[in-house]
């Protein structure tokens, strides 16, 4: 069943392209909608192609080089990854998707104050539950550290921050259960 749903949705989706291409087959929008359809295929390099064609039509069109930045960042093509990011922070400072997006780059790739520091503004920027799931995972993701290493980590005071993030109802369920007993 969930093969005949999955086939309808390439369908479905092939029709709609088919349709914006008759309508305007150069237009940004579409190009860098056809990427993300191929990377939802898991054809990366297709859906490199389609982003990468956006921003030929589209120069300053954020979404193509988010999309980059993503694709690049699951790719773990991390410089790539935070230049794509970059070039819309320089479009749009604010632009809190790109700047939690570099916060999980940089804890990706061990830089943790950079981490920080992006977490807290994405934050400040957006108070959604996101944001704090994000940054509470990273104090998780520190504390582990810290245990390893027998590191103290300097000036957190996690238990309040983990207890807060609680509280707003953030950590439901098994995932931060598992992840405290860290």
């Amino acid at each position: 069943m969930r093969n005949h749903a999955q086939s309808f949705k390439q369908f479905e989706a092939a029709a709609y392209f088919e349709l914006a291409n008759q309508i305007d087959s150069n237009s940004a929008v579409i190009l860098n909608a056809r990427g993300v359809y191929y990377l939802e295929q898991n054809e990366y390099i297709k859906a490199e192609e389609y982003y990468k064609k956006a921003l030929l039509k589209a120069p300053l069109f954020q979404y193509p080089y988010r999309n980059l930045g993503d694709l690049y960042l699951g790719s773990k093509r991390f410089i790539e990854s935070e230049e794509m990011f970059k070039i819309v922070l320089k479009l749009d400072s604010m632009n809190e998707y790109s700047i939690s997006s570099l916060a999980t780059l940089y804890l990706k790739t061990n830089q943790y104050t950079k981490s920080e520091t992006y977490y807290v503004k994405a934050l400040k920027i957006d108070s959604s539950a996101i944001n704090f799931n994000n940054l509470g995972f990273f104090y998780l993701k520190l504390k582990s550290i810290s245990k390893r290493n027998n590191i103290l980590l300097k000036q957190y005071n996690l238990i309040q921050v983990l207890l807060l993030c609680q509280i707003l109802g953030i950590f439901k369920g098994t995932r931060f259960n598992e992840a405290n007993k860290i």
